[in-house]
Formats: structure tokens, C-alpha cells, sequence
């Protein structure tokens, strides 16, 4: 949901990207009516390649173990 400050982080992790060419990704799970909204933003600001939407996931547990950032929105 916009709540969540995906539209505020996304334009964020481009400029870092655009002036660092710091190569990360970012797996966002779950899903809600912003989806699409959000996979369209992140088209547009280049970052098809860094972020994954993966939707509902059980092993949320397991992204949490593998990740070297974590973030709730």
C-alpha cells in the first residue's frame, strides 16, 4: 500500500544505483493493489533488473536469512 513508502524508496534506490553503480537487489514479497502501480515505477526508473516482485511467499523466514538488508514496510 502507499502506506508502505515503496513509491518514496524505489526513486531512492535508483539515484543510488544511477550515482554509485552499487549493484544490489531488492525481493519484495507479497501482494496488494499497488503492484502493478509498483512494477510500472520500477520499469521506468530502470530497475527491472534489481528488483524481483516475487508476490505471496511461505519462506519468508528463509528471504529474512539470505538478505544482507531487511526492511518492513
Amino acid at each position: 500500500t502507499y502506506q508502505k513508502g515503496y513509491d518514496r524508496l524505489l526513486p531512492i534506490l535508483a539515484q543510488i544505483h544511477n550515482l554509485t553503480g552499487f549493484q544490489w537487489s531488492l525481493t519484495v514479497a507479497g501482494v496488494g493493489p499497488q503492484l502493478h502501480t509498483l512494477e510500472k515505477l520500477t520499469s521506468d526508473l530502470g530497475l527491472a533488473n534489481c528488483v524481483n516482485f516475487i508476490g505471496w511467499s511461505s519462506s519468508v523466514n528463509s528471504l529474512i536469512q539470505d538478505s544482507d538488508i531487511f526492511l518492513i514496510l
